[in-house]
């Protein structure tokens, strides 16, 4: 073999060895760079009580002036729980559609029914410390005609306007994003086009129907949920009353009545979502 050939096939040799390496790069780098970052977190950070004890102050007979005293400090993030779990997630988007509904409910007074065939009607908002509310905020959401996440045409909310419907569609997506066990990457837009075709389908089985399009293994959506409801109750009631008699969940349903009342209006600034609660 000529010396040129050995050279040419050298090359050929090291351009494969090269293109697998930049194909590997691409793959940890982009398509898995999420599972790759969380892993780093992981590694990066652990958590561990590091008890500080300082010893007993006393005066020169002995007698105990002062001692430690076993305390904790517990921090509430309200804007994380009402976005990331999906007790919250339920019941503000059922909140909200709550109040989309009672204005359709108005304007159909005024001009006909527009409520597409929807159930669901505009009783009072639920509460984040009644266990049975918040199934029924979920039950409410995942009722929901899929075309009113996305204003289809004859949908109950085609005119409820873009700003409200954008806040509804994030919390329930959100809440299935938060109940799917696996890949989520198309179902938001495969969502998106289903409502296009079948409006009419609730949001429950629109899931089921496009995760199984896209070969998906679609989640129990409501044994899911009840099984994260039960754990955030079983919590508040392991915690008992934190602060000033009241229990994790009863602040977290002032939060979000605090919440609510600046969102619509009622109150002037920007709520807080973030209080220290100090317990024994």
């Amino acid at each position: 073999m000529k010396p040129i050939a050995r050279l040419h096939h050298l090359g050929i040799l090291f351009t494969c060895v090269f293109g697998i390496v930049l194909f590997n790069l691409f793959q940890v780098s982009v398509v898995d760079h999420d599972t790759w970052l969380l892993r780093s977190y992981r590694n990066r950070w652990a958590f561990k009580d590091v008890p500080v004890q300082r010893g007993a102050i006393v005066d020169r007979d002995g007698q105990v002036l002062a001692r430690d005293v076993p305390c904790f400090r517990l921090e509430g993030y309200y804007r994380e729980f009402r976005r990331g779990h999906p007790a919250g997630l339920a019941v503000h988007g059922a909140g909200m559609l709550q109040e989309l509904l009672a204005q359709t409910a108005r304007g159909n007074r005024a001009g006909g029914d527009r409520t597409g065939g929807f159930a669901g009607s505009p009783q009072s908002r639920p509460r984040l410390d009644v266990p049975e509310q918040v199934h029924g905020a979920m039950e409410l959401l995942l009722a929901l005609p899929i075309g009113n996440l996305f204003a289809a045409e004859g949908s109950a909310l085609a005119d409820a306007g873009e700003e409200p419907l954008r806040d509804l569609r994030f919390y329930t997506l959100g809440l299935l994003r938060a109940l799917h066990q696996g890949r989520w990457r198309g179902l938001s837009e495969a969502l998106r086009q289903l409502a296009g075709r079948a409006p009419g389908t609730p949001v429950a089985s629109a899931y089921r129907a496009v995760a199984q399009e896209l070969g998906l293994v679609g989640t129990d959506l409501q044994a899911a949920f009840r099984n994260r409801v039960e754990e955030w109750f079983a919590l508040d009631r392991q915690m008992g009353a934190l602060w000033r008699g009241r229990t994790l969940s009863q602040w977290f349903e002032i939060w979000r009545g605090e919440y609510e009342a600046t969102r619509l209006g009622e109150e002037d600034g920007q709520p807080s979502e973030r209080l220290r609660l100090l317990a024994p």
